[in-house]
């Protein structure tokens, strides 16, 4: 005689895959369509019903989150969780409901495949000291944003067995479970935290994914939360990536830190918006901080110190505001291109090496209150191209104080612009029909290209000086 469902499984009762299978196959698994599947399992007869044992029905998806819900209802009534590998009581501590991997589940996919798609709430993963990554976190369509992933360890490696062209988590169309632990990838994997297709994610302050070879945290038409977070030593591929990218979509990283990158830093490309205020993004091998393709970068009071091409770049018809921005010891501080925007207002980009501000292609760059030095040109525009550097202080640079050329503008009121001991006609000058705005200006004003000095007020085919 067939036992009913209370006599086999009691109130917190360890319940193995094998018996919830047996018991539902006696009823008639497997059913023959959909609702059949769902009146069996809202039978009063019937205590658990699993996705497992209806792989193969091929039931819709909203149709299988309908049955989560039915699993969580069932198994709150009789105090057990059901897993693949048999039921694990949950540790409690003040409301949280605790797993830990590998005690309680052999893989963090294991644990997220039995986790993700029921209805705990407030549910954290611990990976215990010692474990490592070893596979991809691959999570399609279900939100896991009731899981938290903690460790024991202050950091947590990424296995030797994964390689380069791995990624860590790939998340499509997903919530991914809160990130609350610093990974290490070794120089491994070509996506830290991958988010396409409308993803979110969280990510808590301090931890992250650093040393990645490719990117560490990749925004792809996706939501990121990344405030305070770490993802340093990425694009270790030296050839594309970015510790942070938001590609067409939104990244909110105030303070966090994408320094030591061998690529990019941080950057907001192809329509993404990326906030990035107070961030940092020291010692990176090409741009520190970038905007790209109709991308908008907040940047005020970040670091970009010591790029090794452009601490703040913005291009291609992009935006990005740098107010207090510190790019010194960058080849060149700040730079602007083919239609872009830059507010390097109160910035500092000192000891560059060619440029501490650099215009290009009807960009336009606000910079009053500018303090730069050191470079081979203290401030360039070119292509029709604007700088307002009113009050801005350019002191050291080797070459020319700052030159204005084919028809572009320079606003210099109340600027201090002496290279030398001396006014000399290299502190200010322009060339190929464009304007300058010298008042109150001190230094020397003069033809950019011959270095020979020009008068003021009065046009001619370089353009005009305005004093």
């Amino acid at each position: 005689m067939l036992k009913t469902p209370s006599e086999i499984w009691k109130f917190g009762q360890p319940v193995k895959q094998g018996e919830v299978v047996d018991y539902l196959n006696k009823l008639g698994v497997p059913f023959a369509n959909e609702q059949e599947l769902l009146a069996t399992a809202v039978d009063p007869n019937v205590d658990f019903i699993t996705l497992h044992s209806i792989q193969g029905v091929g039931g819709s998806y909203k149709f299988k989150r309908s049955l989560n819900a039915v699993i969580g209802t069932l198994e709150d009534k009789t105090g057990a969780h059901f897993s693949p590998t048999g039921v694990r009581d949950a540790q409690t501590h003040l409301g949280k409901e605790i797993f830990r991997v590998p005690a309680d589940f052999s893989t963090l996919n294991e644990a997220l495949a039995y986790l993700g798609p029921r209805s705990f709430n407030n549910v954290e993963i611990i990976l215990e000291d010692g474990f490592e990554f070893t596979e991809t976190v691959s999570l399609s369509y279900v939100d896991f944003s009731h899981l938290t992933i903690s460790s024991e360890a202050e950091e947590v490696l990424v296995a030797s067995s994964m390689k380069e062209g791995d990624r860590l988590f790939d998340v499509l169309g997903a919530a991914m479970p809160r990130l609350n632990t610093l990974i290490n990838a070794n120089g491994r994997i070509s996506g830290g935290v991958n988010l396409r297709h409308g993803s979110t994610a969280f990510i808590y302050p301090g931890k992250g994914v650093k040393n990645c070879y490719g990117n560490g945290l990749l925004a792809l038409g996706s939501t990121a939360y990344a405030q305070g977070a770490i993802f340093t030593g990425c694009a270790q591929v030296n050839t594309t990536g970015a510790g942070i990218t938001s590609w067409g979509g939104a990244v909110f990283a105030e303070g966090a830190d994408v320094s030591g990158s061998m690529y990019y830093g941080a950057q907001g490309a192809h329509g993404g918006y990326l906030s990035f205020k107070d961030g940092k993004a020291n010692d990176c091998y090409r741009h520190a901080i970038r905007a790209s393709d109709a991308g908008i970068v907040d940047a005020d009071g970040a670091e970009a110190q010591n790029a090794g091409y452009c601490g703040f770049r913005s291009y291609e018809a992009s935006i990005l505001s740098a107010v207090g921005g510190n790019a010194s010891g960058s080849l060149n501080g700040f730079m602007a291109y083919h239609g872009s925007t830059l507010n390097a207002r109160q910035g500092i980009a000192e000891n560059c090496g060619d440029s501490c501000i650099f215009a290009e292609g009807t960009s336009r760059v606000e910079a009053p209150n500018f303090n730069g030095s050191g470079a081979k040109i203290g401030l360039f525009a070119s292509q029709a191209s604007s700088i307002n550097a009113n009050e801005a202080t350019i002191t050291g640079c080797s070459e020319w104080g700052a030159g204005a050329e084919r028809l572009s503008t320079i606003n210099l009121a109340e600027a201090w612009m002496r290279q030398g001991q001396d006014d000399a006609p290299t502190d200010a000058a322009i060339n190929g029909g464009s304007t300058m705005y010298v008042t109150s200006m001190t230094g020397g004003v003069g033809n950019y290209g011959t270095g020979n000095a020009l008068a003021t007020n009065t046009l001619s085919v370089r353009g005009v000086i305005y004093k």
